[in-house]
């Protein structure tokens, strides 16, 4: 028996906003897209990025080793690291992609602390942002540059790789975005079209299990453990993506 009416007491079940997707898109054909992050551990900070075309093909990948530094300046030290590297090669029509709001709004809006404004003004110097873009993705979805970055604090240098010599855990992140960004589009669809969230969200991810199991390695494979994934309110994320061979 409900006893809380007669009590005058009115109980509302709060409606949870739909789930929003997180995964990496490919940039318009004749773009290219660079995604950078930074990480500080024990006071030492790093960064790292990967530039891709409009397949989601790596054209190059890089970390660094900034020292003593913020956070922040951190992220935006890999920014102006990955346009200068874009520039080097040649490459216009960017869009840059960070996992840090703060950053992106330094840059956009203006801000920031003192140490910093010789950074923003250089990457203000080299985007134009009439015609490139910067943006925000969250960390799900910027996965191969959060690897980088932490590989830069590992070996305290900078390096560069090729599409070619980049390492085999790369490759895997990169061609699962690869694949994600075909496929969740798709279930952008099927969002639309399903009477539920949860309904299109199951359907989805019995789709990429499918998926990811038939096409990683261009072989059919056993599929995957399912704790190999993990579901997040706003979207989902690999935590132990497979091994490309």
């Amino acid at each position: 028996m409900d006893i809380a009416p007669i009590f005058g007491v009115i109980i509302t079940t709060p409606s949870h906003p739909p789930p929003t997707l997180v995964f990496w898109r490919t940039p318009p054909v004749g773009s290219y897209k660079i995604n950078t992050d930074g990480c500080v551990k024990d006071g030492f900070a790093s960064g790292g990025g990967i530039i891709r075309d409009s397949s989601g093909q790596c054209i190059r990948a890089f970390f660094s080793f900034y020292g003593d530094c913020t956070i922040l300046e951190a992220e935006l030290r890999a920014i102006l690291d990955g346009i200068i590297l874009a520039q080097r090669l040649g490459l216009s029509v960017l869009w840059v992609e960070s996992d840090s709001t703060l950053a992106i709004h330094c840059i956009t809006k203006g801000g920031g602390p003192w140490h910093i404004q010789a950074t923003i003004r250089h990457i203000r110097h080299l985007l134009a942002l009439d015609r490139d873009t910067i943006t925000h993705i969250y960390r799900e979805g910027n996965q191969v540059a959060d690897l980088l970055a932490s590989e830069g604090w590992d070996r305290r240098c900078y390096h560069e790789y090729s599409s070619q010599d980049l390492p085999r855990r790369h490759r895997s992140l990169v061609q699962i975005d690869r694949l994600d960004s075909l496929l969740l589009e798709a279930y952008s669809l099927l969002l639309d079209i399903c009477m539920g969230g949860s309904i299109s969200l199951f359907i989805a991810f019995c789709f990429a299990f499918a998926f990811h199991s038939i096409v990683l390695g261009g072989q059919v494979l056993c599929p995957p453990p399912l704790y190999s994934y993990e579901l997040y309110i706003y979207g989902w994320g690999f935590l132990n993506p497979p091994v490309l061979p």
